[in-house]
């Protein structure tokens, strides 16, 4: 689940135009203290925050959860070992 936490999906991704040649040519340097105004909807799965045993997946845009629904508990000592497949 570790892997998963750090892993989203992003869909209907746009930004301004000059921030998408920086993108492509991957230059990190430039862009690693820069906001990068962006708008889409993320998809993805981490722990419940009302609940650490159970494991939610959440649909977000512009930094507000528009849904959730739990997917699975879990104990937590088998939380580290889960492995969750987005698709």
């Amino acid at each position: 689940l570790a892997q998963a936490m750090t892993m989203c999906i992003i869909f209907r991704f746009s930004c301004p135009p000059d921030y998408l040649p920086l993108m492509e040519s991957e230059a990190c340097t430039v862009l690693q203290n820069v906001h990068i105004p962006t708008n889409g909807v993320v998809l993805g799965v981490e722990p419940d925050p009302r609940n650490p045993r159970l494991i939610r997946m959440f649909i977000e845009h512009r930094n507000e959860i528009v849904d959730d629904i739990v997917i699975c508990e879990c104990s937590i000592d088998k939380l580290a070992r889960t492995k969750v497949h987005q698709e």
